[in-house]
């Protein structure tokens, strides 16, 4: 663990490492923004990271200069941080893992995050993803997900979170998994369908859901209000701003009415329904003259 900076060593109850990494492996920022929300509705502790300099190359994922408070410059590189929270009223503490897919090295960067969660005591890895698929924003969002812990499947198909069959290129999520493998540690791992014609936009249904089945997988406590609520507005607003697309409005339907049928279809060809480029800009401009004519909302 040479990468590691560790700030506080916490004393923990059997944790849980619940991760997600900003990139290929974040549609919309789903992944990062349900592992973020943890962190502050739980007011986690930082106490390690890693540090970037043998991970990054900087003319890729550049370091960004801000001002703070007193308009002093300040330099922040690619972050990779740990925070924990002890849960006293839950049946296990939490470590939180929020970081950037890294450029370089991916063998010794995931080691160096197992050996601290070997450190800790961790019982087991939640990885959080989100991807990009053909599935449409009215409807249930699509999980799929895998575990090296026979308990865990069985429950992630009570949950019905899809076991996933993928083959193909990998992320650091994928990579970690099997780091976790290696190291003798319980991945899981559970990723969210982002629709692909608002492949950007953040989407606050997928992270509701994302959460919603990590609470039902680990037994945790966790208050989603606020956020399912958002999610329904969400959905509300997007279907609005589709509408005005008589292409991708007839698309959806169709979708919709194939999917509740649960007839087995061929897919709609690209070439049918507008660029997600086009979809994309329409909706970012609904959604912020939406912002306009609802400033406290």
């Amino acid at each position: 663990m040479e990468h590691v900076r560790l700030y506080e060593r916490p004393e923990l109850r059997a944790p849980v490492l619940i991760a997600a990494f900003s990139g290929w492996n974040d549609a919309a920022a789903c992944a990062t923004s349900a592992v973020r929300l943890l962190v502050e509705q739980w007011r986690a502790s930082k106490f390690a990271d890693i540090d970037p300099e043998d991970f990054y190359d900087f003319s890729v994922n550049r370091p960004r200069v801000r001002l703070d408070d007193k308009l002093m410059r300040r330099l922040e590189w690619p972050a990779n941080e740990f925070y924990y929270y002890q849960a006293q009223d839950q049946p296990h503490d939490f470590v939180f893992f929020l970081g950037q897919e890294p450029s370089l090295k991916w063998r010794t960067f995931t080691s160096n995050i197992t050996g601290l969660a070997k450190e800790l005591g961790v019982s087991h890895v939640v990885l959080a993803g989100a991807l990009i698929a053909d599935v449409i924003h009215t409807m249930p969002v699509h999980l799929s997900g895998s575990s090296s812990d026979p308990e865990m499947r069985e429950r992630m198909a009570r949950l019905n979170i899809t076991s996933s069959r993928y083959e193909g290129p990998t992320g650091i999520v994928g990579t970690l998994t099997d780091r976790c493998g290696l190291d003798g540690l319980r991945a899981i791992s559970i990723w969210g369908a982002v629709p692909h014609y608002i492949p950007t936009t953040p989407n606050p249904k997928v992270v509701a859901s994302l959460l919603r089945h990590m609470r039902d997988l680990l037994g945790f406590d966790l208050e989603l209000g606020d956020l399912e609520t958002a999610a329904r507005r969400f959905e509300d607003q997007v279907t609005e701003a589709v509408n005005a697309n008589e292409q991708l409005r007839d698309y959806i339907r169709e979708r919709e009415s194939k999917e509740r049928e649960e007839e087995a279809t061929e897919p709609m060809r690209m070439e049918d329904f507008p660029s997600g480029e086009t979809v994309v800009r329409s909706l970012e401009e609904f959604l912020r003259q939406n912002r306009r004519q609802q400033p406290n909302d």
